[in-house]
């Protein structure tokens, strides 16, 4: 059965180098294993973190990660069977808005349109509302379990 992520922007950076090495090899074994397990991520056309990956794509000049992103946009943001992209999300009642920063607020609007998914975020604040998950211990299980794949 395949999953639903939502991520933020802490992926875009780990791809991009700018969480240091090790971050970005992990993240990019993470994307791997979501593409092989048959999981799908689901985003916000237009949204924060579509805006900085296609900055990312389309102006980082670095060979490394040009390659990183293109593989991405190709497994990932250009495939409909491994990307959900909402054009419009539903508006969050008011009990989950007062709970999360207003720049977190999208990730809980894609979950409330979709009724699902798993939201991965570095942002411990928020770990204890449902169906959110810290980046570190979710990518630590992730990728060990899903490591036969």
């Amino acid at each position: 059965m395949s999953e639903i992520l939502i991520l933020d922007e802490w992926f875009i950076h780990d791809i991009s180098g700018d969480n240091g090495e090790e971050r970005q090899r992990e993240t990019f074994s993470f994307a791997e294993k979501v593409f092989k397990k048959c999981d799908k991520l689901a985003v916000i056309v237009g949204g924060t973190f579509m805006q900085k990956y296609y900055n990312l794509l389309m102006s980082d000049s670095r060979l490394k990660i040009r390659l990183l992103s293109k593989y991405l946009n190709l497994h990932f943001f250009i495939n409909p069977s491994k990307c959900v992209k909402l054009t419009t999300v539903q508006e969050l009642n008011e009990g989950i808005r007062n709970q999360i920063p207003i720049d977190k607020e999208y990730l809980y609007q894609i979950y409330q349109t979709l009724g699902e998914g798993k939201i991965i975020t570095t942002n411990e604040d928020i770990e204890n509302i449902p169906n959110t998950y810290i980046r570190n211990n979710f990518l630590s299980v992730y990728n060990i379990f899903n490591n036969a794949f």
